[in-house]
């Protein structure tokens, strides 16, 4: 199955989204995910991820906070032309 750039980075935004809703109390975990090459997660605990979709939201996806996942969903809801590879 082959997935395309936008699709990709809704994907993310999902993700991202539902683990912003459980920084709540839990403690951290960590899982090492590959979706090569647009997602590595970092190598050790509480580093950052690296993200490679769309060169205006790379920073902002790879962010922890859920106020970056935000304003993510907002611009390619504004333009979503703007996510290529």
């Amino acid at each position: 199955m082959q997935f395309l750039p936008k699709q990709c980075a809704m994907t993310l935004i999902a993700c991202a989204r539902a683990c912003a809703s459980s920084f709540a109390e839990e403690a951290v975990r960590q899982a090492p995910v590959f979706a090569q090459p647009f997602y590595r997660s970092g190598k050790a605990v509480g580093d950052a991820p690296i993200v490679a979709v769309a060169a205006n939201y790379d920073q902002l996806l790879a962010a922890s906070g859920p106020a970056a996942t935000e304003q993510v969903v907002r611009g390619i809801q504004v333009e979503p032309a703007l996510i290529t590879p």
